[in-house]
């Protein structure tokens, strides 16, 4: 009797051991041989890898490239800061003044030259220019061949005074009027002895006017003013 007893034994040990088994999952898996081995990425370690490399690279240009970038730096330091250029104030030249007007038929155009030193006035040349058109009327003929008349007549008499120049060119439909004063030479007592004979036609500056002043009355006038 007791024999059978032992004997029943080993059989409840196993059975046992396998209950154990199959309790535990993580005891319950089996081990495959034949199964891949699984390889961690290097992803990683390449990254760092090139980023060292570059880190290298930088510092090996740095320290090449010392000298260079030391004088570059210097040579900022040492720059003087950027200032605007002063402008340039002319205090001799010419002053050209321009003034166009149109009239029924009639077209006046008249440019003042003014040259100056030292922003004083020293000479002047006027041409006036007057031009018709082909529909102008009776009236406006007999005016420009008047004007024509008073251009010649003018002209004559400029050439006993100095610093005086006048000329004249003329169509039937046209006439330019030239009028050259030089404010050194110009015989102001004998102008005005003659002003009659002149009918009026006197210079109508100063020998050194400023020229800031001319420019002023000039403009208040209609007139363009431009410093050359």
């Amino acid at each position: 009797m007791d024999e059978k007893k032992n004997m029943n034994e080993p059989a409840k040990v196993e059975k046992k051991e396998e209950n154990i088994v199959s309790n535990n999952p993580n005891l319950n898996q089996k081990v495959d041989a034949s199964s891949p081995k699984v390889v961690p990425s290097k992803k990683g370690n390449n990254f760092k890898y090139v980023m060292t490399v570059f880190l290298f690279i930088a510092l090996f240009a740095i320290v090449f490239f010392l000298p260079e970038i030391s004088e570059g730096i210097r040579s900022f330091q040492e720059k003087p800061s950027f200032e605007k250029p002063k402008q340039e104030i002319l205090t001799s030249g010419l002053m050209n003044c321009t003034l166009k007007k149109t009239t029924g038929a009639k077209e006046v155009s008249t440019m003042i030259g003014f040259y100056f030193t030292d922003k004083q006035l020293k000479k002047t040349t006027q041409e006036t220019s007057t031009v018709l058109k082909e529909t102008a009327t009776g009236e406006e003929l007999a005016a420009l061949e008047t004007s024509i008349s008073s251009c010649e007549k003018l002209s004559t008499l400029e050439k006993e005074i100095a610093g005086l120049t006048t000329t004249c060119t003329s169509t039937g439909l046209s006439l330019t009027m030239t009028e050259t004063v030089d404010y050194q030479e110009y015989d102001k007592t004998t102008l005005q002895d003659n002003i009659a004979e002149f009918e009026g036609n006197i210079p109508q500056f100063q020998f050194n006017q400023d020229i800031n002043e001319l420019q002023s009355l000039m403009q208040a006038s209609g007139y363009q003013c431009e410093i050359q």
